[in-house]
This record gives structure tokens, C-alpha cells and sequence, in this order.
């Protein structure tokens, strides 16, 4: 409320905050209902804009094995029953963040095609980013013993090399921008050929 008394109006939204583990639930409500609940709040003061974007950070863990009754409680907004299944799978530390991550990516898809986004004239995408150096959460990982290797191996990268922060902030400016005129409800691989690496041409 805040935000709607003082803005007329925003050219655009960046949703871009995640937490990669930690407390299943907390991973939940930050990654996926943080970012939507802020998108949905805001869409009325995009709608006033001629010509706005708005942008939600996924991620290649996104098709990742997870648990799908996480993701579909998220799609279906049901907070609870989300942070109840993320609390009780069983699958890897970092389940409910690829979760979160696939949930944000297939309700971009969803919502960039509908008369409140797409209809309003809202240009509406996800981006996906494989390994990216450099950051909060992948520092730590990289630091560790024989850290690199173990994520050159499973988000591997065709180019030799790690992204960086510039690398994605390029990325977002341009799809967050006006040069942006007619891509809308797409998740962007960012992510140095990882996703054409491990998936080949079966997706495209």
C-alpha cells in the first residue's frame, strides 16, 4: 500500500531474491510466493505503463528431479500445502529450490498469456541461469574442495567458463527494457549451453 501511494505507475519489476536451502518452507515462501504475490501486487501499476516488462529469476535447476506436490501447491497458491510437502520430502538438500524454481518457470508460462498480463499489455518472462560465479549462493560451493568440478559436472558449460553477474544483468536490462518489444511469456537458458549440453535437441 505503501508503494501504490506514492507510484503512479512502473515501467517495470525485477523479481529476482532466492534463497537456495535452508529451511524447506522459508526456501518457499521467498523463491516462489515472495516473487509472485510481489508481481501480482504490482500488475496494476505496470498496467498503467506504456510500455511495461516484468521479469521472475528461475533457474536450469528448474527441470531438475523434484517433488512435484511442491510445485503444484505452489501453482495451485496454496502456501501451506506447499511448505508442508517441502518439509516433508525426502528428495536432496536443494529439492524445494528446483521445486520453486520449475513452479516460478510454468506459472510465467501461465500468466504471460492472460488478459491481467499479456492482455494489458505486460511483457511478462522468467530467466533461467545455470552456474553462476560470483554470487552469494554459489561462492561457498565453489570454495569447496574440488567445489568447481563438481558443477562443471553437473551444469556444465559449453563455453569453458562460468557465468557472471554481468553476464545476467545484460540480460535482464534488455528484457526488462524497451528494447524489449515482443518476447513475452518465455523462460530464458542462460546458462552457457548447460541446458543444450544435457538435453540436446529433444527440447527446442
Amino acid at each position: 500500500e505503501t508503494v501504490r501511494s506514492k507510484v503512479d505507475c512502473l515501467d517495470g519489476v525485477i523479481a529476482a531474491a532466492g534463497v537456495l536451502s535452508g529451511e524447506p518452507a522459508t526456501v518457499v515462501a521467498a523463491n516462489f510466493f515472495g516473487a509472485t504475490r510481489l508481481l501480482e501486487g504490482l500488475r496494476p501499476l505496470l498496467a498503467k505503463s506504456t510500455s511495461p516488462r516484468a521479469l521472475v529469476m528461475s533457474s536450469i535447476s528448474a527441470r531438475y528431479p523434484c517433488d512435484q506436490r511442491v510445485v503444484e501447491a505452489c501453482l495451485a497458491d496454496d502456501e501451506i500445502a506447499a511448505k508442508g510437502f517441502a518439509e516433508a520430502s525426502s528428495s536432496s538438500p536443494y529439492g524445494p529450490y528446483a521445486a520453486t524454481k520449475a513452479a516460478l518457470a510454468r506459472w510465467v508460462r501461465r500468466q504471460a498469456v492472460t488478459a491481467d498480463w499479456g492482455g494489458s499489455g505486460i511483457l511478462l518472462n522468467a530467466i533461467a541461469p545455470g552456474m553462476i560465479a560470483d554470487t552469494g549462493m554459489t561462492t561457498p560451493l565453489l570454495e569447496q574442495p574440488g567445489g568447481a568440478e563438481k558443477l562443471q559436472q553437473s551444469t556444465p558449460s559449453a563455453i569453458g567458463r562460468f557465468g557472471t553477474p554481468d553476464d545476467m544483468a545484460r540480460l535482464i536490462a534488455f528484457l526488462s527494457g524497451p528494447d524489449n518489444r515482443y518476447i513475452t511469456g518465455q523462460v530464458i537458458y542462460a546458462d552457457g549451453g548447460c541446458d543444450a549440453i544435457q538435453r540436446g535437441d529433444t527440447v527446442w
